[in-house]
């Protein structure tokens, strides 16, 4: 710890609360809109200069977000306005490292006061050390950053192939074309409700007391939330939001456990892949089918109701083909993120309590 000093968080990182936006009065544009849950839109007009450091103030308590370019952070949020001659993103893996969120105001709606985060006691080390530890843990989180964007893309490619296909028949315009309750479709091409298709089955209760870490994905309404030692659904698989983030959908490689938040797709024709199905589902606008009643949630049975085209076997068999490597290559990446967060994970605070000392 030589050359580490103990001071105020205030000291270091003057937080100040962000600004109100409403949505009527965004305009489009290339600036991100930080909120407590991240970048929760973009407008034409920024409030900060990048880089900033982000937490929530209210929402998502006390997650950090770190963002190089200008933004506009979001009234829900704290923002760091002034770093003191710190390094910006030092100071973000510095608030990484504390657990904001138990420091949340004791008021009818929580929320993080930045008057309290200022006298939280820290210690820091001089800047030429800061950079280097933000350079460190900074590599994996930029690696994880370049495979997010690799998998967007490959998403991106996957869904216009399906759409190229499926939806706007590009490569079938030279055939011919018969009358359906959909409009003119490929002759030969079925038009079959999505209940001939798959079942959404309902997933299963796992609070998270019970949850004991292990090799299995938990999978929630709004993506992976956890991991146990059990699964109940071999994998690969489809988990839609059911409730809370209603329609989301989320790829699965391995066995896992779909909680009871959400369904889970069980495909009723062999010739159907989960490839095909994800993004027959993405093509349905799932989030608009809510369930009318008190709590809003997906109403499976508008799925099932809904008509869709659906291919020959052997033109399926052809989009399989395309499209299993990108699945593939998105999986890949996904396990080297996993891998990339768990070790700056572990390396966050054995560098920021100057237990691994660093040149």
């Amino acid at each position: 710890m030589s050359g580490w000093v103990e001071t105020a968080l205030g000291s270091v990182a003057t937080l100040q609360r962000g600004y109100d936006l409403p949505e009527d009065r965004r305009v489009s544009g290339a600036v991100p809109i930080v909120s407590s849950s991240g970048i929760s839109g973009y407008h034409n007009e920024a409030r900060c200069s990048g880089p900033g450091v982000i937490t929530g103030r209210y929402g998502t308590l006390g997650r950090v977000y770190f963002i190089r370019e200008d933004f506009w952070p979001h009234n829900t949020t704290l923002f760091v306005k002034d770093f003191h001659g710190n390094d910006p993103r030092f100071v973000y893996y510095l608030l990484n490292s504390i657990d904001l969120a138990t420091h949340s105001a004791v008021s009818a709606v929580p929320g993080l006061n930045r008057n309290d985060l200022h006298r939280l006691p820290v210690m820091i080390p001089a800047i030429p050390i800061q950079r280097r530890i933000a350079e460190i843990l900074g590599r994996l989180d930029d690696k994880i950053e370049v495979n997010r964007r690799i998998n967007r893309t490959l998403a991106a490619m996957a869904q216009a192939l399906y759409r190229h296909w499926f939806v706007e028949f590009g490569p079938f315009r030279d055939g011919e074309f018969v009358e359906s309750e959909l409009g003119l479709v490929p002759k030969g091409w079925e038009v079959r409700r999505v209940r001939g298709l798959l079942e959404l089955a309902y997933g299963k209760g796992l609070p998270e007391p019970a949850r004991i870490p292990g090799p299995f994905p938990v999978v929630g309404s709004s993506g992976r939330v956890g991991c146990h030692v059990e699964s109940v659904v071999a994998g690969p698989g489809i988990v839609v939001g059911r409730k809370g983030t209603i329609g989301k959908l989320t790829w699965v490689e391995e066995d896992f456990w779909p909680i009871d938040t959400t369904y889970y797709v069980v495909p009723t024709r062999p010739i159907v892949s989960f490839e095909y199905l994800y993004h027959l589902l993405g093509d349905l606008d799932l989030d608009s089918r809510n369930a009318d009643s008190a709590v809003p949630g997906l109403n499976r049975n508008d799925v099932y109701r809904v008509p869709v085209v659906v291919p020959p076997g052997e033109i399926l068999e052809r989009f399989d083909r395309a499209a299993k490597p990108w699945f593939g290559s998105m999986q890949a990446n996904r396990r080297e993120m996993a891998t990339l967060a768990a070790t700056r994970d572990y390396l966050l605070p054995k560098l920021l309590s100057g237990e691994v000392e660093v040149a």
